[in-house]
């Protein structure tokens, strides 16, 4: 069987001498480490305990900023289910009811119990665009030209400043300035395709709002992990490609598999069982099984000292701590519905949107 030869400069020049095409998937393995996204319970970052529902008064700004910001902070606070959610126009019809004054909200105090109410102002929301060329020299040593590269550049940039008002006191319990500078480009010899300003003002709007979102209530976190890959043991790839896919239970049915045959073998050795046992403990975050996890990582760690692994068992300390207070913030949520508007008035009104 022929042999395939690569030539690799890394400090010094590396031969390497494989059979087949498996040489590819060694470099590959070797300059690009395998990373998957593991999803986790996190806390918000301020610790609203006397707070059980939360109501959305109207932002003031453009309607295309104040629909996307307040639709994502109304959707993101109902998914939580920390508060009870009093959207917009039932707020508006409760304040009616009370005979609040525009934009008073204390008023609602008996009515709206325990109560916050967000607030706030978009101070900035606008879109950029630039197109540049770029001259360079290019065709063959014999018939030398001028090409050119034209590459359209669009910035979209929001500004928000939000804010959770107690509604008995009126005392501000959080207040975030948020800004979200989104960018993407276009490139071609002619002219660029456009970018599509309004959905990545959208983007914006919504990171704007989110970041508002994990300061009030608990939220997923999202967090990149290296997961590791052997020639020796390749079932973990298996088990690779069901976490990426955020496969959580599956990955660790597979990854269980693979430490399974690794600790039966003479054949392997000890740090390919180290990253059998080290990817079950990243899919078992993904299940939530923090504990679990943690004794897996220190198997992994007896099984070959990594101080990357190392580091991952303080990593995995914290998000169990963040696992433990985002539980307890949602034992601070009430099943009741929020109070709704009588009868009299509500047909007046529009349903409240989702």
């Amino acid at each position: 069987m022929a042999f395939e030869k690569a030539s690799l400069v890394c400090g010094s020049l590396l031969l390497v001498q494989v059979t087949g095409c498996s040489w590819m998937r060694a470099v590959s393995q070797f300059f690009s480490p395998a990373e998957a996204e593991l999803i986790r319970p996190a806390p918000a970052q301020n610790d609203l305990p006397n707070i059980q529902t939360v109501a959305l008064a109207p932002i003031s700004g453009k309607q295309e900023d104040t629909q996307v910001i307040g639709g994502t902070l109304g959707e993101k606070l109902t998914q939580s289910q920390r508060f009870r959610v009093v959207e917009r126009e039932q707020l508006a019809v409760l304040s009616k009811e009370n005979g609040c004054a525009d934009s008073e909200y204390t008023c609602l105090s008996k009515t709206l119990p325990a109560s916050a109410v967000v607030l706030g102002s978009i101070s900035d929301s606008a879109y950029r665009e630039n197109v540049t060329s770029d001259h360079y020299e290019c065709g063959d040593s014999k018939q030398k030209k001028t090409c050119t590269t034209n590459t359209r550049k669009g910035s979209a940039k929001v500004t928000a400043n939000l804010r959770l008002v107690e509604i008995a006191t009126g005392r501000v319990l959080t207040q975030h300035v948020g800004s979200k500078t989104l960018s993407a480009q276009t490139t071609s010899d002619e002219t660029p395709a456009a970018i599509d300003s309004a959905n990545l003002l959208d983007q914006a709007r919504a990171q704007v709002a989110q970041e508002f979102f994990e300061l009030i209530s608990p939220h997923e976190a999202f967090e990149k992990v290296r997961i590791q890959v052997d020639s020796d043991l390749p079932i973990l790839d298996r088990g690779n490609e069901q976490l990426k896919r955020h496969e959580y239970a599956n990955a660790v049915a597979t990854y269980r598999t693979a430490v399974k045959q690794a600790e039966d073998s003479k054949e392997i050795d000890k740090k390919v069982k180290g990253k059998a046992h080290y990817n079950l403990a990243m899919a078992l975050v993904g299940t939530q099984e923090f504990d679990e996890a943690i004794k897996e990582l220190a198997r992994a760690n007896e099984l070959h000292s990594d101080e990357d692994w190392q580091v991952m068992t303080e990593r995995l300390t914290s998000w169990k701590a963040d696992a433990l207070a985002a539980k307890k913030q949602l034992a601070f949520a009430t099943p009741n519905e929020p109070p709704t508007p009588t009868a009299s008035n509500s047909s007046s009104a529009e349903p409240a949107k989702p």
